[in-house]
C-alpha cells in the first residue's frame, strides 16, 4: 500500500490503480475471488487420471509443470477419493501455488529481458520507421535504462569472480591488501578485490580538475564489484598480460620434472642424459662458432662494400674530371681556331692595304 506505483480509486472501493511506466491503469477486483472459488468435481479428476491421454492422466495434477519420464512409468492406479469437494483445490489456490513456485524459481536465476520492437507498421522487411521505433523504446524504458546505466555503474561482477579472473593484474608490492587472516572471508575478499582493481585500473585513472581527486571508475561492495563504462572491457582485454610469467614458471617446472625422470629413471637413461648434454654442448659450441664466423663475414662484407663504394665514387669523380677536361680542351681549341681565322683575315686585310 505504501508503494508509489499503487493508488486507490476513491469512487470504487473494489478498484485500484497501478502507475505503469507508460501511464496509469485502473483495475476492478469485483467478483475476482468468487469467480475463482469453483472446484473441479473429484469424479472428473479421477476419470481424467484414468484416461489413456498422457496430458489428462499426468498433467492435470502437475502443478509444478515438470516433465515426466516416459521410461519405467508406474502402473496406473485409481486415486483415492477425496472426502469432500470443500477441501479440494480451487482455481485460486492452484494459481497462488503456481505463482509462488514461479517466483521461487525466478529468484534463483539471473533475470534477462527481451524487448520486442516493431520496426514498421506495414510489417515489411528491411524497413525502419525511426519515430515509432524510438517511441517504443522510450515507452519500454530502454532509453531511460541505458541513460541511467551509462551515468552510474553499468557493469557488475561477484567479488570471488573478480579475484579469480584478474588476480594476475595485481601488483602486491605497490598495492597491498588491507585484509588479514583474522578477518572473515567475505571482508578479506572485499579488501583483496579493492587492491586488485586499484592496481589493474591504475592506467585509467583521471584527476577531477574541480576537486583534485581521481574519478571513481569502480566500487567494491560486500559481495559485488561495480564498474564504470569501459572499465570491465579494459580488464578483460589486459587479463592475459600477466599470465606469461606464470606460464614460463609452469613450463620450467614441467621440463625439470621430465628431465629428472629421464635422468634418474635408469642407468641407460643416465647415459642417454649424458649424451644429450654432450650433444647439446657440442651444438651450442658449433652454434657459437658459426655465429662468430657470421659476425666476421658480416664485418668483411661491410668493409668490402665500403671499399667498393669508395672505388665507385673515385671512378665516378675521375670520369667526371676527364669529361670536364675534354670539354675545356674542346672549348679552348675552338676559341684558338677562331683567333687563327681572325688573325689570317687581318693579315689579308693588311696585305691588301699595302
Amino acid at each position: 500500500k505504501k508503494s508509489p506505483c499503487l493508488f486507490e480509486n476513491k469512487i470504487n472501493r473494489n478498484g485500484f490503480g497501478i502507475h505503469h511506466y507508460a501511464g496509469k491503469v485502473m483495475y476492478d477486483a469485483e467478483g475476482f475471488v468468487e469467480s475463482n472459488q469453483d472446484t473441479l468435481p473429484t469424479d472428473l479428476s479421477e476419470a481424467a487420471l484414468l484416461s489413456s491421454n498422457e496430458i489428462l492422466a499426468k498433467h492435470m495434477t502437475n502443478d509444478a509443470c515438470t516433465n515426466f519420464k516416459t521410461a519405467d512409468a508406474p502402473e496406473k492406479k485409481a486415486p483415492k477419493r477425496a472426502k469432500s469437494n470443500l477441501v479440494a483445490a480451487t482455481v485460486w489456490t492452484k494459481y497462488k501455488g503456481q505463482l509462488m513456485s514461479l517466483m521461487t524459481m525466478l529468484k534463483k536465476t539471473q533475470s534477462r529481458y527481451i524487448r520486442c520492437i516493431k520496426p514498421n507498421k506495414a510489417k515489411k522487411p528491411v524497413l525502419m520507421e525511426h519515430v515509432s521505433t524510438i517511441e517504443q523504446l522510450r515507452c519500454a524504458g530502454v532509453v531511460a535504462a541505458v541513460t541511467l546505466s551509462r551515468s552510474a555503474f553499468p557493469n557488475r561482477m561477484e567479488n570471488d569472480v573478480v579475484r579469480f579472473k584478474f588476480w594476475q593484474l595485481w601488483d602486491t608490492d605497490k598495492f597491498p591488501s588491507k585484509g588479514t587472516k583474522d578477518m572473515p572471508p567475505q571482508q578479506k575478499l572485499q579488501y583483496d578485490c579493492q587492491a586488485i582493481l586499484e592496481s589493474a585500473l591504475k592506467p585509467l585513472e583521471e584527476i577531477n580538475p574541480k576537486t583534485g581527486k581521481p574519478y571513481t571508475i569502480f566500487c567494491v561492495g560486500k559481495t559485488r564489484s561495480y564498474f564504470k563504462m569501459g572499465a570491465l572491457e579494459f580488464l578483460e582485454s589486459h587479463r592475459s598480460a600477466g599470465l606469461e610469467v606464470h606460464a614460463i614458471q609452469i613450463q620450467k617446472v614441467a621440463r625439470a620434472v621430465l628431465a629428472k625422470k629421464r635422468v634418474f629413471g635408469s642407468q641407460n637413461a643416465r647415459k642417454n642424459a649424458i649424451f644429450i648434454i654432450q650433444k647439446f654442448a657440442r651444438r651450442m659450441n658449433a652454434k657459437m662458432q658459426a655465429l662468430k664466423e657470421v659476425e666476421k663475414a658480416k664485418v668483411q662484407q661491410k668493409k668490402r662494400l665500403e671499399k667498393q663504394k669508395r672505388e665507385q665514387e673515385e671512378r665516378e669523380w675521375k670520369e667526371k674530371l676527364d669529361a670536364e677536361m675534354e670539354e675545356a680542351q674542346y672549348s679552348a681549341n675552338k676559341e684558338y681556331k677562331k683567333y687563327e681565322e681572325r688573325l689570317s683575315e687581318l693579315k689579308e686585310q693588311l696585305a691588301e692595304a699595302q
